[in-house]
């Protein structure tokens, strides 16, 4: 692989590639030709894309020339529609792969007047996969000298490797609720119903790469608490990676973001009891709360992308302590608050997962399906913030 940013990647890099004689191998391979549309050629490249998913991940170049596995010219690709060329390839591993790939990137790299096509394949945290297109069944890996079947010893490894995964981010995850439940934070925080969005990278839990705490610091201060602009925010290290919070004189926080050295997410924010009128009430907005995780995920993801931590990402959220607070629903165009009010039927509410595969998707679009489990738990049949065209209001 290449070992830059492939938006970054330039003709120097690919000259490299032949003044270096950088030979094929575990993480990079050349090829002429684009696949064609025969089932061979089809067969081929997803062959090729799996084996590097299941791997380490790789770069697959077309357009180049070699001589034992050494680039020697770049003869390019011709004039190709790069928008076609790249919904016909992402198609094909779409039907063709299961499951399905989590991330595949494409750049056109023009050399000596010529295109050379880059396809980048992520390493997936969701492996093995398998080349399922014409019933052909066959999970690949990758080494030095190219793609290989898996064998049974390989395959049982691989699903053993993905289940520990799974269940390491479970377990995760319901200690930081229960910590949350008992107030066990990393900053003391008000009382409350507590809105917990966890953001956990499969990454986090498959290998022992962490985030330069020291490095991207800058960076990390990006990750605002919900609802939160950056006037009253604070930030500190700790052993985890990086907190930020909202200061507040009675040192107790209505939000904080915990960012942790592995690239998970935790961002809490409190609904506090409030004044109405005469009476105290306990209350969540239907709208104001999924602004603000609208808001604050889209910014998370932003960020994430700028650290470069691979896809797939797993969003949660969950409300704790959410016993006796209502859930506002507006009643009308010109009603903000509303007349209509329901409890939530239990303490801990605590909702399905959803999964980021592509970096370009849009927060709102992302989380449509938690947010009408949220109204669901509420006794709604689903979020009214959203129009028929799937778009949130």
């Amino acid at each position: 692989m290449i070992p830059k940013p492939l938006l970054e990647i330039g003709e120097s890099d690919l000259h490299a590639l032949r003044d270096n004689r950088v030979v094929e191998g575990k993480t990079i391979e050349y090829k002429r030709d684009l696949p064609g549309r025969s089932d061979g050629d089809r067969i081929g490249f997803l062959r090729a894309v799996s084996a590097f998913a299941n791997t380490e991940g790789g770069d697959l170049l077309y357009g180049v020339d070699t001589a034992e596995g050494i680039p020697t010219g770049f003869p390019g690709i011709g004039q190709v529609d790069q928008d076609e060329l790249k919904q016909r390839l992402e198609n094909l591993c779409r039907d063709g792969i299961e499951p399905r790939l989590p991330n595949l990137d494409f750049r056109l790299v023009v050399i000596e007047h010529r295109p050379v096509l880059i396809v980048r394949v992520a390493k997936s945290w969701m492996s093995p996969h398998r080349v399922k297109l014409l019933n052909h069944g066959h999970f690949y890996g990758r080494n030095s000298a190219g793609a290989f079947p898996l064998d049974v010893g390989e395959l049982r490894t691989a699903f053993t490797l993905s289940e520990n995964t799974v269940n390491r981010i479970r377990d995760f995850r319901a200690e930081r609720l229960l910590n949350l439940h008992a107030h066990h934070t990393p900053i003391p925080i008000r009382t409350g119903c507590k809105m917990a969005l966890h953001i956990i990278p499969l990454s986090a839990f498959a290998t022992t790469e962490r985030i330069d705490i020291a490095q991207y610091q800058k960076t990390l201060h990006e990750f605002r608490p919900l609802g939160r602009d950056s006037h009253d925010v604070l930030s500190r290290f700790n052993l985890d990676g990086m907190l930020n919070y909202v200061y507040t004189r009675d040192d107790r926080s209505p939000a904080y973001t915990q960012v942790f050295r592995s690239g998970i997410v935790e961002a809490v924010a409190v609904f506090s009891e409030q004044r109405d009128g005469q009476q105290q009430v306990k209350r969540i907005h239907s709208k104001t709360y999924e602004a603000m995780v609208i808001r604050g995920l889209q910014g998370y993801i932003n960020q994430l992308y700028a650290l470069d931590v691979n896809l797939p990402i797993l969003v949660f959220l969950a409300l704790v302590n959410a016993t006796d607070f209502v859930f506002s629903v507006p009643s009308g165009p010109g009603e903000y608050f509303g007349y209509e009010t329901n409890k939530a039927d239990r303490d801990m509410l605590d909702f399905s997962e959803v999964v980021i595969a592509d970096y370009g998707i849009e927060a709102h679009t992302l989380l449509k399906p938690i947010f009408d489990a949220v109204w669901n738990a509420f006794g709604y049949a689903a979020s009214a913030n959203y129009g028929l065209d799937g778009k949130w209001k």
